[in-house]
């Protein structure tokens, strides 16, 4: 394989790379041959933001947008409370607006790809040791939704911080009349959220999970 690709214009490699089913696939493909590598290491930012734009889930697209953009946004102590309140405001509006865009620098979207990479490790492990019955009803309510729900806990634990941070100092905020749980948990069954409350979610609670 990695003999015949040599002969192969930039463009249509670039094209081959970006079609790619999964970043594992892109991962395998690279290593096989270096004439893909090189024209990844020219490209990388092109060709694995449309990987991920096609192996995500429309469903859970905005969400796993939306945690990475709190993660990288709403996390800065150093942040005055007024600012961070403008933040958070804002932050909300593109959640609810549903237009957030993949990330332009590969940093972000390796951070991404990695997440998802964790979050569905944790789904799978999950319903693995989960009881019988108890598996059963989270396949019915779909993996997609519970991977969704966890995306939404970790964008949650974001704004929380914030919340708590403005609350000190200016006496209110969503934090204190429930309204946060509401906004990311109202649509959810007890199912999809006491499954994100295991054991497993100590790790993105303290945000390793875009380490």
């Amino acid at each position: 394989m990695a003999a015949s690709l040599t002969s192969l214009p930039v463009e249509l490699l670039t094209y081959i790379l970006m079609n790619l089913q999964s970043p594992r696939d892109l991962y395998h493909t690279i290593q096989a041959s270096s004439t893909c590598y090189r024209v990844f290491q020219v490209y990388r930012v092109s060709i694995f933001s449309r990987i991920l734009s096609n192996f995500f889930h429309r469903d859970v697209t905005q969400d796993a947008l939306c945690a990475l953009y709190a993660s990288r946004t709403l996390n800065l102590p150093n942040v005055a409370p007024l600012q961070l309140r403008e933040m958070l405001a804002t932050f909300l509006r593109e959640y609810h607006s549903g237009t957030l865009a993949f990330p332009g620098n590969f940093e972000d979207l390796s951070s991404l790809g990695r997440a998802w990479a964790r979050v569905d490790a944790f789904v799978l492990d999950y319903i693995t040791g989960s009881s019988v019955v108890q598996a059963r009803q989270l396949r019915a309510t779909g993996d997609t939704r519970l991977r969704k729900a966890f995306f939404r806990l970790a964008i949650f634990y974001s704004c929380s911080w914030v919340d708590r941070r403005v609350c000190d100092f200016l006496d209110m905020g969503f934090h204190r009349n429930g309204r946060m749980n509401e906004l990311f948990f109202g649509p959810m069954s007890w199912t999809e959220i006491s499954s994100t409350d295991s054991r497993q979610w100590k790790v993105i609670r303290t945000h390793h999970i875009w380490e």
